[in-house]
């Protein structure tokens, strides 16, 4: 009679207590010596049942049906628990409570990335590669490939450093000096975290922020085979990396912005694949 009352009174409590944005929807039934739980998943998840009874979690093992890892969206989800197989003395308890957990299934992303700045036109391109559930984090490398010479000094609109001294120029000066070869750096190395605000783990848009190391140079060839940095368009020092990611089922699309040192803007854009596992 005892192991009958406490059958019925998990039943009655299993749709009561259910921990997860994701299940909706809960009801039960108690089938001889089996508790079955029926719910509805919005999206795919890693499903786990928890029970604690007068607030101690005690183990649940004999657990059968859509329980585990990845289990895919759908109306009437059912969970099966041999109850007796598990605890065949019984128990007595005066507060039981059975939960259900949804949680956001992690999944890699890959992705090929490219970023263009306007103004001088520079670009870049290299990966972006990261896991994500509710929160992630990646990993972003670019470059533009291309290396500039040893910087023999440094120049703006109005003055030239070389050789330790500084010499104040004007425009015409520059005119003179230079022989019209430049030469484009760039370098971005970031990490970041980032957050599914869909809550969907299926049709995931994430938007994420990043930090990391940041280098950009102009060098332009001055007579007598010296290289100069442009200091006006060139940078290096903190990288923040801003964006946002849409995905088409497995396709993904990325959108953003970085920047070093806050000093300029670049436009960054990238497509890639998000994987199931």
């Amino acid at each position: 009679m005892k192991r009958s009352i406490t059958l019925c009174f998990l039943f009655a409590i299993t749709s009561m207590f259910v921990y997860a944005q994701k299940v909706t929807n809960v009801r039960s039934e108690q089938k001889g010596q089996d508790i079955v739980v029926w719910y509805d998943l919005s999206g795919k998840a890693d499903i786990s049942v928890s029970m604690y009874i007068n607030g101690k979690k005690k183990p649940i093992t004999r657990l059968s049906g859509d329980v585990g890892k990845r289990i895919n969206k759908g109306i009437d989800r059912k969970i099966v628990w041999n109850v007796l197989s598990e605890y065949p003395d019984g128990f007595e308890a005066d507060n039981i409570v059975f939960t259900v957990k949804a949680t956001p299934v992690w999944r890699t992303f890959l992705l090929a990335e490219g970023a263009i700045s306007p103004s001088p036109l520079q670009g870049s391109g290299g990966f972006m590669v990261g896991r994500a559930a509710r929160w992630g984090y990646y990993l972003k490398f670019r470059s533009s490939f291309m290396f500039a010479p040893s910087r023999d000094g440094e120049f703006n609109n109005s003055y030239i450093t070389t050789d330790g001294s500084k010499m104040s120029v004007t425009q015409s000066d520059i005119n003179k000096l230079i022989t019209g070869n430049k030469k484009k750096t760039e370098l971005i190395c970031d990490i970041g975290a980032m957050c599914n605000f869909s809550m969907n783990s299926d049709y995931p848009m994430y938007v994420y922020l990043g930090l990391g190391y940041g280098l950009r140079q102009q060098m332009w060839e001055f007579s007598g085979n010296k290289w100069l940095r442009y200091n006006p368009t060139s940078a290096e020092g903190v990288s923040v990396d801003f964006g946002m990611m849409f995905s088409l089922k497995n396709f993904l699309i990325d959108v953003g912005v970085n920047t070093i040192n806050f000093q300029y803007a670049e436009i960054q854009f990238g497509l890639g694949w998000l994987f199931n596992k």
